[in-house]
Formats: C-alpha cells, sequence, structure tokens
C-alpha cells in the first residue's frame, strides 16, 4: 500500500498519486429494527453510506465503526447492522460508545465469523497504524477512560512508535461549541487521555464522533476530527445554552447519512467529509464537459 506514482496523463497534465492509506469512518448508526419512530430507518440510512463508499474507485483498506453502533445496545440491533455490514464485504472494526453494550455486540459478533470485522486494538498497514481505545461507560453517556484503559493503550502506542498512527474513539476530548454535548475539559478522563497522549509523537490524528456533526480541532498539539452520524445528524448552533431554560432550538435534524475517509497523502494524513449520494449527477469525467472541468483546474506553470 506504499504510494505509487502514476504515469503523467498528457491530457490533463499533472502526476496523480496512489494513495497508500484509506480508512472510511462511519459514527453513531442508532441502528434499530424497523418501526422505531425515530432510529427505525438507519439500518438504510447506513445501506445509503456503504453503497455510496462501494461506488467509489478506489475501496477503503478497512472501515472503522466509533461507536453508538446500536440505539439500544440490543442484540438484534446488532445483529442487522452485522447483517448490512457483511453484505458490503469490505474490512472493518469498531469501538463502542455510549449507547453501546459489550456484551451484546461481542455476542453478535460471535453469531457472524465471516461478517468481516478484523478484531484487536491495534491495526497494521506497513507505515501506519490504526489503534482503538475505548471511553464508554455504560450506560452513562459521558466519556470515561480510567488507569486500566490509559495503561492498555500506553502500551499500544508503544507498539506503534515506529509508525504514523491513528487513535479512533467515540467521545471527542475537546469542546466544539456545542454546550448539551460538549465534555467539561477539565474531566478526569479527558486529562488522563491527555497523559498517555504526552510525548506521543507518531500519533498524527484523532478520530471520534459522537456529537453527530463533522468538527475539527486539536488536543495536545494533535489534530482532532469529528465524523458525522449515519443517523440523524445535530443542529451546529453554537450560541450559548442554559441548561436550566428551553429556548426551543434545534438539537437533532433531519439530513442525509454522513462519512469520513481518511487518506495519506504526500506523507500526512488528510479527511474529506461525505453524504451518501442523492439525485442526479451534475458533471461526470466523461469526455466533453467533465474532461474540459479537468483540464481547467490544472494550476499554470510559474516563471522564475
Amino acid at each position: 500500500m506504499r504510494a505509487k506514482p502514476w504515469a503523467e496523463s498528457s491530457d490533463v497534465g499533472c502526476i496523480v498519486e496512489e494513495f497508500s492509506l484509506l480508512i472510511a469512518q462511519l459514527s453513531d448508526l442508532h441502528v434499530t429494527p424497523a418501526g422505531d419512530p425515530i432510529s427505525g430507518g438507519n439500518r438504510e440510512r447506513l445501506e445509503k453510506v456503504l453503497d455510496t463508499i462501494l461506488g467509489f474507485g478506489r475501496k477503503p483498506d478497512l472501515i472503522v465503526v466509533t461507536g453508538d453502533i446500536a440505539e439500544h445496545g440490543d442484540i438484534e440491533s446488532y445483529r442487522l447492522f452485522i447483517d448490512v455490514m457483511a453484505k458490503a464485504a469490505l474490512p472493518w472494526t469498531a469501538t463502542l460508545g455510549n449507547h453501546d453494550r459489550n456484551e451484546a455486540f461481542s455476542a453478535s459478533l460471535a453469531e457472524a465469523p465471516d461478517c468481516g470485522f478484523r478484531a484487536g486494538r491495534v491495526h497494521i498497514f506497513e507505515e501506519w497504524a490504526l489503534v482503538l481505545a475505548d471511553t464508554s461507560a455504560e450506560p452513562h453517556h459521558g466519556g470515561w477512560f480510567d488507569e486500566g484503559r490509559a495503561g492498555q493503550l500506553a502500551r499500544d502506542l508503544a507498539s506503534t512508535a515506529h509508525l504514523s498512527t491513528l487513535l479512533a474513539i467515540h467521545h471527542p476530548p475537546i469542546a466544539i461549541g456545542l454546550d448539551w454535548i460538549d465534555p467539561d475539559p477539565d474531566s478526569d478522563w479527558i486529562k488522563r487521555l491527555g497523559e498517555c497522549l504526552a510525548g506521543q509523537a507518531q500519533v498524527k490524528l484523532i478520530i471520534c464522533g459522537h456529537v453527530h456533526v463533522a468538527a475539527s480541532g486539536s488536543f495536545k498539539e494533535i489534530p482532532v476530527t469529528i465524523c458525522p452520524s449515519i443517523a440523524q445528524p445535530g443542529w451546529p448552533d453554537l450560541s450559548p445554552l442554559d441548561r436550566e431554560r428551553p429556548d426551543g432550538r434545534p438539537l437533532i435534524i433531519e439530513g442525509p447519512p454522513a462519512f469520513a475517509l481518511h487518506h495519506s497523502y504526500a506523507g500526512r494524513v488528510t479527511t474529506v467529509f461525505g453524504t451518501a449520494r442523492t439525485g442526479e449527477v451534475l458533471f461526470a469525467y466523461d469526455g466533453t464537459r467533465g474532461l474540459g472541468i479537468v483540464k481547467g483546474m490544472v494550476e499554470p506553470e510559474v516563471s522564475r
């Protein structure tokens, strides 16, 4: 999976480079059986996102699901989720969120040994690694990261010290301005995670979910990206919120299911957000207008 330059195109006049790693991130699926008044359609939303990803010319090397797989943490919902993932026939792994229940998830995985699931906390792709850590504390909704988890993450990161590493968790360790769901930056779990990441220069990106919106920031000088949700998206109203006085603002709205793609490019990792494809194609890379659009995007030579 190392980056390999392709031949120069005489039509376009640029070098196209193959990405050395491509990870698709799905988060906050909240799958339930059909009939649930709010979450009953989330299985179909997941299917639409996977259909979109399968339609790309480059398939991901791995899908990572960053928690809240099932709305109620029940085994029936996990079975529905695993059935969808098995049909996609792509390798995937997962960490759990505040809505999940480890016992039910593990039991459903045991029933489907050929569903594409990749077990383990550390996944290595030549010069890159993905490390999973658990921040859930069932049945509570906030993040949790105790000394045992910190010790485990320290050992996992020691094993990837020579690799560019992505860390996947459910809860963002940063506040983004959504008062109703933001964590307390002084909470013990965030302090402990920060201590665990101190000096871990190989960690290039922290990826998480939980808040149902796309966002970015940094934690201990490490970039953080937050994946939007498969389930209904959050509303990004950043005005102050009084927890004692409801003001009628939207919290969760109708909107398309979304995902993130993390890929290495020129020695770095970058993130692109997308939604399930809906509607007609307005422009395609064909031999008429599409080719003209692509040619027009080539940067002019700069004279020195």
